[in-house]
C-alpha cells in the first residue's frame, strides 16, 4: 500500500528555498554541463563530533562545507578529498559553499537528523541481514598493508584485513 507523509508549512517553505537557492547558484555559476557528473554520495550518521573527526584523521578528507537547518532538525557534512592548488574556506562560509558547488571531486556528504542519537537511532550500514545492499567507500592508497597497519594502530576496527579472504590487497574498516 502506498502512504503519504504530509511535511509542515516551515518545512515545505524552507525545503523550497534551499532548492530555489541550489538551482540559481547553478545557474549563475556559468557551468555548463552536458552530460551528469557524479558530486557526492550521502550517508546517514548519528553523531557528526566523532564520524568527521574519524574521515578527516583516518583517511585524509577535508570538511569541505555545512549546513544547518534547525528548523527542520538536520545538518548536512560534505568531505571531500583535497586537492593540489585549492584554498579550502573556513567551513560553513559562502566561500566554502561557492567551493562545495564547483568542486572538481567528488563529496561524501554526511546527513545528521538531531533526533538521532547513539541509544535510540538504528542506522543498517548494508552489511548485515536482512538490511543487504549498500557495500562500502572505497579509497586508494599506495600501501594497502601499511595503511590498514597504520589505522589499526589508531584503534580502527576491521571488517576484513588486507591478507583474509580470496580477495587479497583489500581491507574492509
Amino acid at each position: 500500500k502506498m502512504f503519504r507523509v504530509r511535511l509542515g508549512q516551515s518545512f515545505q517553505r524552507g525545503l523550497r528555498r534551499a532548492l530555489q537557492n541550489t538551482f540559481r547558484r547553478y545557474k549563475s555559476s556559468g557551468i555548463q554541463y552536458q552530460n551528469p557528473q557524479w558530486q557526492q554520495t550521502m550517508l546517514r550518521i548519528r553523531n557528526p563530533s566523532k564520524t568527521i573527526p574519524f574521515y578527516e584523521n583516518n583517511f585524509d578528507m577535508k570538511l569541505i562545507h555545512e549546513y544547518h537547518f534547525p528548523d527542520m532538525a538536520f545538518s548536512l557534512y560534505f568531505l571531500g578529498t583535497p586537492m593540489p592548488g585549492i584554498f579550502y574556506p573556513k567551513p560553513g562560509t559562502k566561500q566554502s559553499e561557492k567551493l562545495l558547488w564547483n568542486y572538481p571531486g567528488v563529496t561524501l556528504e554526511f546527513t545528521h537528523n538531531h533526533s538521532d542519537n547513539e541509544k535510540n537511532t538504528v542506522i543498517n550500514n548494508g552489511n548485515v541481514e536482512p538490511n543487504r545492499g549498500f557495500g562500502h567507500i572505497a579509497f586508494n592508497h599506495d600501501d594497502v598493508y601499511k595503511s590498514y597497519d597504520n589505522l589499526i594502530e589508531k584503534g580502527v576496527t576491521f571488517q576484513k584485513s588486507p591478507t583474509e579472504g580470496r580477495m587479497k590487497g583489500l581491507s574492509f574498516a
